[in-house]
């Protein structure tokens, strides 16, 4: 059996098992850390409705959702210098904030 045979079987199990067993809702909702979603608008893998949807139930000491237009799933690579902006302008007006929620 070829190395791709075995990587193809493997994803193909993986996929099963995301499409027919995994259920997001069972995972937890309720988080004791800051949650931050960065999340491609033009991503299929992951629906951006699906995303927001999900991020919109989560319960967190802080959270935030970072839509970034014309990115895929692969954001950080498709829109690197959006995800530094959005770190950059988040850290600027949440400054008080984060030094609470995280202490130095």
């Amino acid at each position: 059996m070829l190395m791709s045979d075995v990587l193809e079987i493997k994803q193909r199990s993986i996929l099963e098992f995301l499409f027919k067993y995994y259920d997001l809702n069972m995972v937890t909702s309720d988080y004791q850390v800051p949650v931050f979603y960065i999340h491609g608008e033009d991503d299929w893998q992951t629906p951006y409705s699906l995303a927001h949807t999900y991020f919109d139930q989560l319960k967190a000491p802080m959270k935030q959702f970072y839509s970034i237009p014309n990115a895929g799933h692969a954001t950080m690579l498709d829109k690197e210098g959006a995800i530094q902006r959005s770190f950059i302008r988040h850290y600027r007006s949440n400054q008080t904030l984060i030094t609470k929620v995280i202490p130095s």
